[in-house]
């Protein structure tokens, strides 16, 4: 109540002021609004015609702006409904991913993909229902057009090359990881991906390079030095002769330990027809670490002619290294075989007391075995002898403990070369 009086005051007022400020100016006054036009009116009335005027011109700016808050809000408020609108099927779209219904998966990416502007993770969700179905050749078309609208956008060039790795496209994953490195060329894990897809690709120097790389961000990491040196093993295997033996040489030069490039260096040099160099490779590479797969090389080349040399190594070797139980019980085998049974019971009685893997034990019960049969320490060529150097040995990784069924010059299971051994 009190404002409608306030307002009836305030228009009463207002009508007073404007018929008193026409009643002090009754003079006519002309107002030339063009060249030829004139009007002329009472000066309080021209003054009041100007006030309105000017009240209508800023009534006009304030509807202007408050039209452009009201237009902005709008839209705001569109987006957030639209955001809202697109996360939910978003999150539905990935529901029915995981649970594997991937045609209404794809229908809803589609629709997101529509109802805004192309977002690099939706298209990504979208190829990887492609992925998850088995159809990694669609996921790997889409993601390439893909890159029509992202570019180089390091997420979509990581998940193509998984898909291109899935399709076998080897060469396709391979340049999608190099064009990501080159966005982030310290990054770990794409380093390790481009590494691994050129090994597949038997593209080992180049795998050697980013090898290399990696060993920098990760100076302090064994496993990292050793894939140096396997990739570096693995490009010399594809070499002719004469260059395989130069670069295996480098490597033994550089990791005398690396047992799978002496034994190379050591069937090259055999397979070229020159045995002495071969045995003295192999001999060098034993003494720095003895090796199964040193030995059954050594003993495939020396058996036939001179057995005593590599009965030598065996005892030296067993010597040097006391603690290997493998090593005892090959050296024993080797020695049973060649008609010294009696160096071979000493070997396995001067064995450590802690035999974990058994081998000991075992290559002990045969001998006694062979022993009671014959009455004499001489056990060569009785069919308990022939059994006990024909026992299988124990292959198995020396970081991750998996068994092989034979000498691999790489693990299968955690991918370090020359760890496969049985001693």
């Amino acid at each position: 109540m009190l404002r409608r009086i306030l307002t009836f005051v305030a228009f009463v007022a207002l009508v007073a002021a404007v018929s008193a400020l026409v009643y002090f100016n009754p003079t006519d006054a002309s107002f030339r609004y063009a060249r030829d036009n004139t009007i002329t009116l009472p000066l309080g009335v021209l003054m009041l015609g100007a006030a309105l005027a000017g009240m209508v011109v800023m009534f006009l700016l304030f509807l202007l702006r408050e039209g452009r808050h009201a237009v902005h809000e709008w839209r705001v408020q569109r987006g957030i409904r639209s955001a809202e609108r697109t996360a939910t099927l978003r999150a539905e779209a990935r529901n029915l991913s995981l649970a594997g219904d991937f045609a209404r998966s794809r229908t809803l990416f589609a629709k997101v993909m529509k109802m805004r502007d192309p977002d690099v993770a939706d298209l990504i969700d979208y190829a990887n229902t492609h992925t998850l179905e088995g159809n990694a050749r669609e996921a790997k078309r889409l993601l390439e057009n893909g890159q029509k609208d992202f570019g180089n956008d390091p997420l979509l060039l990581y998940e193509l090359s998984k898909a291109a790795r899935m399709a076998g496209d080897d060469a396709a994953a391979i340049s999608a990881l190099e064009r990501a490195l080159a966005v982030y060329p310290r990054s770990f894990r794409l380093l390790t991906l481009l590494r691994d897809a050129l090994g597949d690709a038997n593209a080992w120097e180049r795998a050697a390079e980013i090898q290399e790389r990696i060993v920098q961000l990760r100076p302090n990491d064994a496993t990292e030095q050793n894939r140096v040196w396997g990739a570096r093993y693995e490009a010399a295997l594809r070499l002719a002769p004469a260059e395989r033996m130069t670069a295996l040489k480098a490597i033994t030069g550089a990791q005398p330990e690396f047992s799978p490039a002496a034994l190379e260096r050591a069937r090259t040099a055999h397979s070229a027809g020159d045995e002495r160099r071969a045995v003295r490779i192999l001999d060098k590479a034993i003494r720095q670490r003895p090796r199964g797969a040193l030995f059954d090389e050594l003993e495939r080349i020396c058996t036939a002619n001179d057995p005593a040399r590599v009965a030598k190594l065996y005892l030296k070797s067993v010597e040097s290294f006391p603690n290997l139980n493998g090593l005892r019980a090959r050296a024993a085998r080797y020695l049973i075989s060649i008609g010294r049974g009696r160096e071979a019971d000493e070997i396995l009685r001067a064995g450590p007391s802690e035999d974990t893997r058994g081998v000991l034990s075992a290559a002990r019960g045969l001998l006694l075995e062979a022993q009671s049969q014959l009455g004499t320490s001489g056990v060569t060529g009785t069919s308990t002898a022939r059994r006990l150097t024909s026992q299988p040995h124990l292959w198995r990784c020396d970081g991750c403990k998996t068994p092989a069924e034979r000498w691999t010059p790489r693990c299968s299971r955690c991918g370090v070369w020359g760890s496969v051994d049985d001693l």
